[in-house]
């Protein structure tokens, strides 16, 4: 669609929204006085309204593609080709928050209305705050091609539309009648169940209203084979479409299609109507098309108009323009229910089709080395393939009290000569953002999202485990089975068990680390450990990346190190004096004399024989006695004794 599309619409709804003249027109060729017979006048209003209904939704169509939309709203594109409502949108772009302002405060409003009399005033400010706006934009954008105008080319541009979208009803209802953007609904039309029924009526009538409107003069309207009858197209075809219907259905079921007769009638209704389609092209457009030579009058033509706009239409438009309040399912503290968070998923996951690796056979394959594997292949094939647009993932966290259950998902989509429509692969559960083995899957899967970082591009979603466990559920275009995530319940139950001894392991190291270096700064500080007199004395001091645990200087400026350890292991030996020289070399570089090196042991456990440092310069004391000396002889028991980790790899064959 283009812009002489929505000239096109915008100039159907001119010559309809004249209600006075409608209903003059009724009076004059149907001898229906709207003021007098309630009931035909009700279904009128209903009808003539449910004219309105569809052009409104052509309007909307036709605007999806003007030209100073530029298309790149990804969220606003998925959403349209999803069917999507307007309403289940965010405002993703100012071309969202113009039609949620055109639809939502303009032309919904005149759908809303009560009787005749509202109609009409929301009929002249529709006319006032919108139409008359979109024909400014046309006066500046539309340039006629010889020798038209641009009121010819409304006029040629509308008689093409009124056939090729309001005449066209072989699918039961008027052809822009779709569900998209905004819903079917019944509320319009006194919450009716067979509204389409009961609208029929007033919009043949509104429909004829337009081709005499169009045709012009009553001779030439009344040349065209029935159309002076189509408020009755019912009556005139009813009966031959029933009979080709008939012919349709085999024998077999024709019994069950007359117990639906109620929607047969309907169908048969609009279908009558569509008759009209074939008569006005024939008996009037093609022969218009030939009087003017042209090929096609449709507004698709090109030959007939360019588009060059000599002014800003968002500036004359720019009260469609103005914020509109967003979704409050996209406000994560409004989200209230299961519906809210479906709807602010099925936006993160542009409503696209989603599959959730979901195999019993084990978290290992079917998480973080499964996705590991995907993501790197994709993007490893999108570099052979020169493709440039970036790949979707989303890192999708669960809450937890110490931090959060991660499970990722990717977006393959289709590149290059291999054509397959676009989808997500779930990776449920992958790992943590905490301690224990899974936290240990979420970082090598971070690791390689950082290594082809420039070619993703990554969105955090937070939603609680349970929300998306459901969601998965009812989304995934294969079932994912309830075995499996009680699967999942039990590895989570075990990675917490995991978790809380990998804390409790963490804590009592974390102490064992922090209370050597506490105890030897206050016994040299105190003066208790005798191996020197320092006038200054430091913890944990860092020189060039190196951190120093007690770094102490004598009264002759030379620098002392002290390397405090809790407990004697024999496989650290040599990591130590790596350690060691390489602090040694940071401290000589500050303070320009070679340190003294010590390495204080508070237990030494397992009786080793520690004179292997004294070949590197290294003197070594264990204060055993001094450790004692300020904690009992059972709590250093408990402290010398080294907590098993516990791996979920070591219970894993268990459990599958």
């Amino acid at each position: 669609m283009s812009l002489s599309w929505v000239a096109s619409t915008t100039n159907i709804l001119r010559i309809v929204s004249d209600l006075d003249r409608y209903r003059v027109w009724l009076k004059k060729f149907h001898e229906i006085d709207l003021t007098n017979d309630q009931e035909v006048s009700s279904e009128i209003f209903l009808g003539y309204k449910f004219f309105f209904d569809v052009a409104f939704r052509a309007l909307l169509d036709d605007l999806v593609s003007v030209p100073w939309f530029d298309g790149e709203d990804e969220i606003f594109i998925s959403a349209l080709g999803r069917g999507v409502h307007l309403n289940n949108i965010p405002n993703s772009s100012e071309h969202v928050i113009f039609l949620k302002n055109i639809w939502y405060k303009h032309l919904e409003k005149v759908l809303l209305a009560k009787d005749w009399k509202d109609l009409k005033v929301r009929l002249k400010y529709l006319n006032l705050n919108v139409l008359e706006k979109f024909f400014e934009v046309f006066k500046c954008c539309i340039v006629p091609e010889s020798p038209y105008s641009l009121e010819k080319l409304y006029w040629l541009w509308s008689i093409d539309d009124a056939l090729v979208r309001y005449t066209d009803t072989q699918m039961g209802y008027p052809k822009p009648y779709v569900d998209i953007l905004v819903p079917q609904t019944s509320k319009y039309y006194g919450n009716a169940d067979e509204y389409l029924d009961i609208v029929f009526r007033g919009y043949v009538y509104t429909l004829q209203y337009l081709w005499y409107s169009l045709i012009g003069e009553e001779r030439d309207f009344s040349k065209i084979p029935h159309l002076d009858k189509m408020h009755i197209a019912d009556k005139i075809f009813g009966k031959e479409i029933q009979r080709e219907l008939y012919s349709l259905i085999p024998k077999e079921e024709k019994e069950e299609v007359e117990t639906r007769w109620i929607e047969l009638e309907r169908y048969i209704k609009w279908k009558s109507l569509d008759r009209f389609f074939g008569i006005l092209n024939e008996n009037f457009v093609k022969k218009l098309e030939k009087t003017y030579g042209i090929m096609h009058i449709s507004p698709n033509n090109s030959e007939l108009f360019r588009v060059r706009c000599k002014c800003d239409p968002i500036q004359i438009l720019k009260k469609f323009y103005r914020p509109f309040p967003e979704p409050s399912f996209m406000e994560s503290d409004k989200r209230k229910s299961y519906e809210d968070w479906k709807r602010y998923l099925d936006v993160e996951f542009l409503w696209l089709p989603l599959d959730t690796l979901s195999s019993a056979g084990g978290g290992t394959f079917n998480g973080a080395a499964a996705f590991i594997y995907l993501l790197s292949g994709l993007c490893e094939f999108k570099k052979k393939q020169r493709a440039t647009n970036p790949t979707k993932v989303l890192r999708i966290k669960h809450p937890e009290d110490i931090g959060h259950r991660i499970s990722y998902a990717l977006l393959v989509e289709s590149f290059g000569q291999l054509y397959n429509p676009p989808g997500w692969i779930v990776f449920y559960e992958v790992g943590t953002d905490f301690s224990g083995t899974g936290g240990s899957w979420y970082y090598e899967v971070e690791d390689v999202i950082k290594k082809y970082g420039k070619m993703l591009e990554v969105r955090d979603v937070v939603v609680p485990e349970e929300i998306f466990r459901k969601y998965l559920l009812n989304e995934s275009v294969r079932e994912v089975s309830n075995e499996y995530f009680q699967i999942e319940s039990l590895k989570k139950r075990v990675l917490e068990y995991e978790s809380h001894v990998q804390r409790l392991h963490e804590a009592m190291s974390s102490y064992r680390g922090l209370l050597p270096e506490l105890l030897v700064y206050y016994l040299l500080s105190s003066g208790e450990l005798p191996i020197k007199k320092f006038k200054d004395i430091k913890w944990r001091v860092t020189l060039g990346g190196e951190e120093i645990d007690i770094l102490a200087l004598d009264e002759d400026e030379v620098p002392w190190i002290f390397e405090c350890k809790f407990n004697t292991h024999k496989e650290e030996f040599a990591s130590i004096v790596d350690q060691l020289k390489r602090k040694k070399e940071q401290v000589e570089k500050a303070y320009k004399r070679t340190p003294v090196l010590y390495l204080v042991f508070l237990a030494n456990k397992n009786q080793y024989e520690l004179s292997y440092f004294e070949k590197y310069n290294i003197n070594v004391l264990v204060l055993e006695r001094e450790l004692r000396k300020y904690l009992d002889i059972n709590t250093i028991e408990k402290l010398l004794v080294d907590i098993p980790s516990i791996s979920l790899d070591e219970i894993h064959s268990n459990l599958y």
